[in-house]
């Protein structure tokens, strides 16, 4: 765990779907707390983008879930946070959650590699700007103990290619 990001939006997308948005594409998991009745189940679903409509969309993960899936105690306030995975996601679909969600209640963690920065850039062109910080963020992503190919879908395979 190197670093936590706290969610920018709460979306309700045309379909009707609950969404948050984390602001940056990430690789790790929400950490979240939830209040309910014994028994009833809330469910997490993690994406990289939603569709030209503005709506959750799956389809580039090919057959990986992404999804996390919690079952209440029914005990108060329930903090679950998973361990022994990890998404590659900037978008996360909330069901199952009482009304009104809370952004609050939601905490991005980032897992990645303990890598030392050793140096920076930074122009007057914000889009290059732009992109030296989405290149440091896929570099991030893809340095979790070993290099892989993709956080995200289902190939995520030990890889140099992209490196």
């Amino acid at each position: 765990k190197i670093e936590e990001l706290q969610p920018i939006a709460l979306i309700t997308t045309p379909a009707g779907e609950t969404v948050i948005d984390m602001g940056q594409n990430m690789v790790g998991w929400v950490r979240f707390t939830v209040t309910g009745q014994e028994g009833h189940e809330v469910s997490l679903q993690h994406a990289e983008v939603l569709d030209q409509e503005g709506n959750f969309y799956t389809e580039n993960l090919r057959s990986a879930k992404q999804a996390i899936r919690y079952i209440l105690k029914g005990q108060g306030h329930e903090t679950f946070e998973p361990h022994f995975t990890f998404q590659g996601f900037r978008y996360v679909k909330l069901t199952g959650f009482s009304e009104p969600v809370k952004l609050a209640d939601f905490t991005g963690v980032v897992l990645h590699s303990d890598m030392e920065v050793t140096g920076d850039f930074e122009c007057s062109d914000p889009l290059i700007n732009q992109l030296q910080h989405n290149i440091l963020w896929g570099q991030k992503g893809n340095f979790l103990d070993v290099p892989t190919d993709c956080p995200q879908r289902d190939e995520r395979l030990g890889w140099t290619g992209d490196a």
